[in-house]
């Protein structure tokens, strides 16, 4: 029997968005919630700020959490998302192939490949691409750390 999958279509370039919810297995985490986030992360940075000149400066710039024409979330957005909507979750970030085994031990991956989020996630056994622009979910046929090294090594 194939197992269930929880996937979102790509709708407008809400990425992180449905790579959250199909890295969670479910209609968990809004846009809205992304949003409110986002704007919070901007808070606190614009508080961090000393002078009002460079105040004047960051808030004529437009957010690094949010991009406000597509609403595409950076990386401190969804891992906050994650971590207060699912306290015990975080992110883990992995830089080198070496890294690669360890994290697999996770089950599973939130991807940033050419300004584009989406995950990669076992399910009942099997790895599962959960890329929002593909037609369907896709099985990973192979080791998931074989695919992984493959995907560095043509620069995705």
């Amino acid at each position: 029997m194939e197992a269930r999958i929880y996937w979102e279509k790509q709708t407008l370039a809400l990425c992180g968005h449905h790579a959250l919810n199909a890295l969670l297995q479910g209609p968990f985490v809004t846009t809205g919630e992304l949003q409110k986030i986002a704007e919070q992360l901007d808070e606190q940075e614009r508080k961090l700020l000393t002078s009002a000149e460079d105040r004047r400066t960051f808030d004529a710039t437009p957010s690094e959490n949010v991009d406000a024409n597509t609403g595409n979330y950076s990386l401190q957005v969804l891992d906050r998302a994650l971590r207060e909507r699912f306290q015990g979750l975080k992110l883990v970030l992995v830089f080198k192939r070496s890294e690669l085994n360890e994290a697999a031990k996770n089950k599973a991956f939130l991807i940033n490949a050419q300004q584009h989020w989406y995950a990669m996630r076992e399910i009942r056994g099997q790895w599962w691409n959960l890329n929002s622009q593909l037609a369907a979910p896709s099985k990973v046929n192979g080791e998931i750390i074989w695919y992984l090294e493959n995907m560095i090594q043509s620069g995705m």
